[in-house]
């Protein structure tokens, strides 16, 4: 994601799915993908099912369910 998204996003647990918010990128609603990176800004909540990774610039205005932090 590099631009703005209003609502949420979700992926299927189990896939190879992986969700990444650059930099420019913010989202406004509940991120949910079995892998998440995240550089930019969430205003919502995360849920990681398998691995979560916070970039040096990553803001996160919620709350956040993972297996693996790097």
């Amino acid at each position: 994601v590099e631009g703005t998204v209003k609502g949420s996003i979700r992926a299927e647990d189990g896939s190879d799915a992986v969700l990444v918010v650059t930099p420019q990128g913010r989202i406004e609603g509940q991120l949910h993908a079995p892998k998440v990176e995240v550089s930019g800004t969430v205003d919502g909540d995360i849920v990681a099912a398998e691995r979560l990774i916070l970039g040096a610039s990553a803001k996160v205005h919620g709350n956040i369910y993972y297996k693996v932090l790097e």
